[in-house]
């Protein structure tokens, strides 16, 4: 098996490289950044994942192990390919990935030509466990990046209820509970929760 490829860059493709190592050429699927990062005569280093079928083998080159990882994990999905493997990484970065998964934002996955809301869901199901440890400080960063969001957004609809007459405390007391209640929502989908509830109040 071919596990690392050390040459220059002989010739791009739609979606592969091939590669001059030492006078034998090898081509090598890659993802869309580095097709676009690397042009002919240009020397690279790639780890590679090599898979055999009855009629071929195919080679899947990787700048680094952990983006390798992530191949081989979605590509373990029922009805994940290679070739779409690729694809999801080229659409989704490993932080908006484990977003995705550990999220269960299957629209995470809409920009990916080949991924339906059913593949989607399958793959949040089956990668949540799966994910390792490495993302997790992308994913931590994501969700404080979304408290901020959510935060920014509860202040606001605060001030709005404020302008409209409702009393702070009140107003904050109810914008608190709507957001744990309705996690994700943004500032008019909260305004008028808050409105509806206020109103009952």
């Amino acid at each position: 098996m071919i596990a690392w490829l050390t040459g220059v860059v002989k010739l791009k493709k739609s979606q592969a490289l091939v590669l001059d190592v030492r006078g034998v050429g090898y081509l090598v699927h890659v993802g869309q950044q580095v097709l676009a990062k690397y042009n002919v005569d240009a020397s690279i280093d790639l780890y590679v994942e090599t898979i055999v079928r009855e009629d071929a083998l195919t080679l899947y080159g990787f700048e680094n192990l952990q983006t390798q990882d992530l191949f081989n994990l979605l590509h373990s999905v029922q009805g994940v390919g290679p070739r779409l493997a690729l694809g999801i990484l080229d659409q989704l970065s490993p932080g908006d990935l484990a977003r995705a998964v550990q999220l269960a934002d299957v629209h995470m996955f809409k920009p990916v030509s080949g991924v339906g809301p059913k593949l989607a869901s399958r793959l949040v199901g089956e990668l949540k466990d799966k994910l390792p440890p490495i993302f997790e400080g992308d994913l931590t960063q994501t969700k404080a990046a979304e408290q901020v969001v959510r935060t920014e957004f509860q202040s606001d609809v605060v001030s709005a209820l404020i302008n409209l007459g409702f009393p702070e405390a009140r107003s904050r007391q109810v914008v608190v509970k709507i957001s744990q209640d309705h996690a994700g929502e943004g500032f008019e989908d909260l305004l008028r929760l808050a409105l509806k509830e206020l109103s009952h109040g």
